[in-house]
């Protein structure tokens, strides 16, 4: 069942309700009187996006650590050592 929030402009309490779409609050559940509108929220179930794969969360994983190795594989070619 849907839950709605309601404003009494008596009291200048907020409160919520649960009712169905057909129904209507018609006093305040503080003071009981009529003087009430109901305030716009949103919705109360989130939307979200889908979550990554792990297939692909892992081809980024290799992808990132791929240029890292190559950053270093070339710093390596780059350095003298000496025999000790």
């Amino acid at each position: 069942m849907p839950r709605y929030r309601y404003m009494c402009h008596t009291c200048l309490k907020e409160f919520m309700v649960f009712h169905s779409w057909k129904e209507e609050q018609k006093e305040c559940v503080h003071c009981e009187d009529t003087d009430i509108s109901k305030i716009i929220s949103k919705p109360s179930r989130a939307i979200t996006k889908p979550a990554k794969k792990t297939g692909q969360l892992t081809d980024e994983y290799i992808k990132a650590n791929k240029d890292i190795l190559e950053d270093l594989k070339n710093k390596s070619k780059s350095e003298n050592y000496e025999p000790t």
